[in-house]
């Protein structure tokens, strides 16, 4: 809302992320914190990345809000590229003056013009599809 990018920051062993946040995002955390705790207690294999610390930090007289994620992307498989899919297609380009932005994900519509595709095992499909619809029943009763 302010115009000012997330920074983030993994631990040495990659496996938490630093990510800091605004304070309109910070309260929203908090309004949703309980029900956020018993949804990722209830489904162990939610979508939803784990947060395990909320925090505020005063600095040079200003609040700096920040988080402590799970990092989804610590694998011991190198990952060649990664894709911030969220559905929608306006703004959501890694292209910058007609060239690709390099050490960024990717977005949707870089994934629609390289024509990539997901094949999951027909199992896999259902147990995800499930999963993200409880994600997103979750999610969709949140205040705003």
């Amino acid at each position: 809302k302010n115009g000012t990018p997330s920074i983030f920051l993994t631990s040495t062993d990659r496996r938490f992320i630093l990510k800091t946040i605004t304070q309109d995002e910070s309260k929203s955390l908090r309004e949703m914190q309980a029900g956020y705790y018993h949804h990722v207690i209830k489904y162990e294999s939610t979508l939803l990345t784990r947060i395990y610390g909320h925090h505020r930090l005063l600095y040079g007289g200003k609040n700096i809000y920040f988080l402590i994620l799970g990092n989804i992307l610590n694998s011991p498989v190198a990952i060649n590229e990664i894709y911030d899919l969220r559905g929608i297609e306006t703004g959501r380009s890694s292209v910058q003056d007609g060239s690709l932005m390099t050490n960024v994900a990717l977005k949707d519509i870089d994934f629609i013009n390289k024509k990539k595709s997901i094949k999951l095992d027909p199992t896999l499909r259902t147990q995800l599809l499930k999963q993200l619809t409880i994600d997103t029943e979750f999610l969709s009763g949140q205040k705003r």
